[in-house]
Parts: C-alpha cells; structure tokens; sequence
C-alpha cells in the first residue's frame, strides 16, 4: 500500500489503513567507512 502523511506532517499511515512496520538501523561513519552498529 501507499504511504500517506496526516497534516502534522509526522505521522505516516498506509492508505488503505493497513498494518504496517518502520524500523532503523543505528550506524557509525568513521574515516575507515560506515558500520551498521545494529546488524546483529
């Protein structure tokens, strides 16, 4: 389904009101690179 943002322009729902999951990663960026800290 298609995301939509309500007029606090926080909150996203689906469309059609399904159930629906958000989830983050927390990195680190570092000279060397970037690592996923929460991979595992």
């Amino acid at each position: 389904s298609q995301p939509k943002t309500l007029a606090d322009r926080w909150t996203v729902i689906t469309k059609d009101k399904k159930l629906s999951a958000q989830f983050e990663h927390t990195v680190t960026v570092t000279e060397e690179g970037v690592e996923i800290l929460t991979l595992n």
